[in-house]
């Protein structure tokens, strides 16, 4: 038995088990006026994609080479439009998170590298789907010349 045999063994017995190069630690989810914001905290960096399917309304994440340690059961999705949040793993290695909806939102998801107080992130922003029309009120003036037009379009503040 030699060496060529020892390191066969190893990697052989390394190859038995999936290679899960990075972990989703915590997962933190908040509601802003316009949007819910899911945040999911990594150990490294990882690749993504976004899915969204209708009928019935779902967000689907694939995260590459990633395991799930965090507790998805534990997320307050109250007054936000997910009804239910589920995950499994996708191709052996690759972690899919399945967001049930109860109304459209726009999903939109980004990367943030680790930096001095925080690690990797994965965000995902649920923007509501709501028909924003400028709210316009007609104010009339006796004593004036013409008509005043008022129109203000909400939404641009901060949170």
């Amino acid at each position: 038995m030699g060496r060529a045999w020892w390191i066969s063994v190893v990697l052989g017995f390394l190859g038995a088990f999936p290679a899960w190069a990075v972990e989703v630690q915590d997962v933190r989810l908040w509601r802003a006026p316009d949007h819910t914001r899911i945040v999911f905290d990594l150990s490294d960096p990882a690749q993504h994609s976004l899915i969204v399917l209708s009928d019935p309304g779902r967000v689907v994440l694939d995260i590459q080479d990633t395991q799930l340690r965090a507790d998805l059961a534990k997320l307050d999705l109250s007054n936000s439009p997910i009804s239910a949040v589920r995950s499994g793993v996708r191709d052996g290695d690759d972690l899919r998170v399945v967001l049930d909806l109860t109304a459209e939102v726009d999903p939109r998801s980004f990367a943030l590298k680790a930096n001095e107080q925080a690690g990797d992130r994965l965000v995902l922003d649920l923007y509501d789907q709501q028909t924003k029309k400028a709210a316009v009120k007609k104010i009339v003036q006796h004593s004036a010349k013409r008509d005043i037009i008022i129109a203000i379009d909400a939404g641009h503040g901060g949170e």
